[in-house]
């Protein structure tokens, strides 16, 4: 989707304002934001960054050993898929026309207001799963008390987990149009596409 094709749309979710409103709402986001991105090539799949985001954006102690006992067990906002050769960490990747947010009837989910970050509000969802069934890289959680979940990129903390705890550097958080045209260079001779199944939410 791009921008001058929202403006065809007369459904824009959780919002009840003009086309014309959200699509420039939309545009200014193509301002660059910080973004976590991959070096497939340095991904050994691991998994210590769904460990960390498990413990300690998800579970309710915080404690690693203690999280293990915790029921509901804490789902990742970050899930490390493989094809058997190569890995590939998937979240939420801030798509730039945010089909989560269009779609969310309630208002759950909605950009902060610093950081410009699309994020949950759980308090907010009410399980319909319209974000879960729009979003294209399977990035939602569907947790058992029946709300939506994502990663957010730690926006309310100093450092995405995930990142800072990756040995091999593969999770980059990046903060310039340089370093984020590398990796799209990277990941596109990669075909990215291929690497990405989907996760079972049920």
């Amino acid at each position: 989707m791009i921008y001058s094709e929202l403006e065809k749309y007369n459904y824009i979710g959780s919002t009840n304002v003009p086309i014309n409103i959200i699509t420039i709402r939309l545009k200014e986001r193509r301002i660059l934001m910080k973004n976590i991105l991959v070096d497939i090539d340095l991904c050994v799949g691991c998994k210590t960054c769904e460990l960390q985001c498990a413990t300690i954006r998800v579970s309710k102690s915080k404690d690693f050993i203690k999280a293990v006992l915790e029921s509901p067990a804490p789902k990742s906002r970050i899930d490390v898929q493989t094809n058997g050769e190569e890995n590939l960490p998937v979240q939420c990747r801030q798509c730039e026309d945010a089909p989560c947010y269009q779609a969310c009837p309630s208002g759950a989910i909605y950009f902060t207001k610093n950081t410009d970050k699309v994020v949950i509000d759980k308090n907010k969802c009410v399980g319909c799963w319209m974000c879960v069934m729009v979003c294209p890289f399977a990035a939602i959680n569907v947790l058992e008390e029946k709300k939506a979940d994502k990663c957010d990129l730690c926006t309310f903390m100093d450092f995405p987990v995930c990142v800072d705890s990756c040995p091999t550097g593969a999770l980059k958080y990046v903060e310039s149009n340089d370093d984020l045209r590398e990796i799209k260079v990277k990941r596109t001779s990669n075909n990215l596409k291929k690497y990405i199944k989907g996760r079972n939410n049920k």
